[in-house]
């Protein structure tokens, strides 16, 4: 009796041995790597990061701070079960601006502070409106200081005037892998989009130049940056969203709330904002 509870014992041992090498390490922090809700640079924000590891995934999932990291633990996103977490050492870390590229630690080994007076790499924020928002008042200033024809980025598009002489300025509507799905012409007016599920730094883009194609992130896991007030939770109706009207900001917040509407709800949203058009849906 006495040699089976020790044959039991070993074998409990190796398979506990087995699974802790099955176990993947942490991956160093490279430019490449994208925030899984907002798929931003990572390595563009301070303060300590996490990375998870999904079984199935040969990538781990980077967030730019270590509370996003714990909101997708504790949300019902997760495709796969969670073979490994790990956070910055920050103790190991040059500094709060720098949390480092390989200063891994797991999870479970590491102590975490609570109402601490520095700020994480990511929060929420009012760019549904405010992108929309700038481009409007920068396109103001450059008409106070007598510029008539002028194309503004600043994430959404406002074009006043026109690129030549009665030729109107052209935005293509563009999705994240550089393909273009439709072109508008704008003069004295804003295109914005938006794509919950598409995140990529420029999805309107004057067409001046061959797009150029954004980094799909690695492991195939294609996150929503967009909160649905109604669950609190990331949501989303469309891949992509384009709305023009005469200011930037309501197109802006046009594109963000029609991301999460029905159809039939956006048109009866539009009748209600005289001059806004939408651009594209899908």
């Amino acid at each position: 009796m006495r040699a089976l509870l020790i044959i039991a014992s070993l074998l409990v041992l190796a398979a506990c041995q087995e699974e802790q090498a099955e176990m993947p390490g942490p991956v160093p922090l490279t430019a490449d790597a994208l925030s899984h809700f907002c798929q931003m640079q990572v390595i563009e924000h301070g303060g300590p990061k996490a990375q998870i590891h999904l079984e199935g995934h040969a990538h781990p999932i980077f967030f730019a701070q270590v509370r996003d990291g714990l909101a997708y633990l504790m949300g019902p996103e997760r495709t796969a079960p969670v073979v490994a977490v790990y956070v910055s050492d920050m103790g190991a870390a040059p500094s709060w601006a720098e949390p480092g590229a390989s200063n891994w630690i797991n999870a479970d080994q590491a102590l975490f502070v609570v109402g601490a007076d520095v700020r994480g790499g990511m929060a929420l924020t009012f760019n549904g409106i405010a992108q929309g928002y700038v481009a409007d008042r920068v396109s103001n200033l450059l008409r106070a200081h007598g510029f008539s024809n002028v194309l503004i980025d600043m994430g959404e598009i406002s074009a006043r005037g026109h690129r030549a002489a009665d030729v109107p300025w052209q935005v293509g509507m563009g999705r994240p892998d550089g393909a273009t799905v439709g072109t508008v012409e704008l003069s004295d007016r804003a295109l914005a989009t938006s794509a919950p599920a598409l995140s990529a730094p420029a999805l309107a883009a004057p067409v001046l130049a061959a797009p150029v194609p954004a980094a799909a992130p690695a492991n195939g896991i294609q996150p929503n940056h967009i909160i649905d007030p109604r669950p609190g939770e990331p949501g989303g109706q469309w891949e992509l969203v384009s709305v023009s009207d005469r200011r930037a900001a309501v197109a802006d917040a046009l594109s963000t709330a029609f991301s999460l509407m029905r159809h039939e709800d956006i048109k009866a949203a539009l009748a209600r904002f005289q001059g806004a058009r939408l651009e594209h849906l899908s």
